[in-house]
């Protein structure tokens, strides 16, 4: 689910809803997010939670990032900042946002022997 907010001149504010399993110790993206052919700047701020049924075990993650894209390609500005919450086996869980090619990408990781539903929700303001 995605919704999209135009906020005025080169500015557009939007949010990002994504699920994955990780089945243990793999990654799974959340989320990517097409970063579009305009040059700019995204500011992202992440919310990502994951849940072990049989346990029961969670994790929680709050991560700020920014990407600067030319239109074609993305590059991650430096200062990515993130909280972890984590109890019991899934501290060895993790989670990541990373850009590639043009894209935002919210990734997790799982851990051995767990099967973990992620959930994530990403908001984004965006400036040429």
């Amino acid at each position: 689910m995605s919704q999209v907010q135009y906020i005025g001149s080169g500015v557009v504010a939007g949010s990002v809803v994504g699920t994955v399993q990780t089945i243990g110790a793999v990654t799974g993206d959340v989320i990517t997010v097409a970063l579009g052919v305009n040059p700019g700047t995204y500011l992202f701020q992440i919310h990502v939670v994951g849940f072990d049924a049989a346990t029961p075990l969670g994790a929680a993650y709050l991560m700020t990032a920014a990407c600067r894209t030319t239109g074609i390609a993305a590059a991650e500005l430096p200062g990515e900042a993130a909280d972890e919450f984590e109890e019991g086996a899934l501290v060895a869980c993790d989670n990541d946002f990373l850009c590639a090619a043009n894209n935002g990408i919210v990734r997790v990781t799982g851990c051995a022997g767990k099967t973990i539903n992620w959930t994530a929700v990403l908001t984004y303001t965006f400036g040429s």
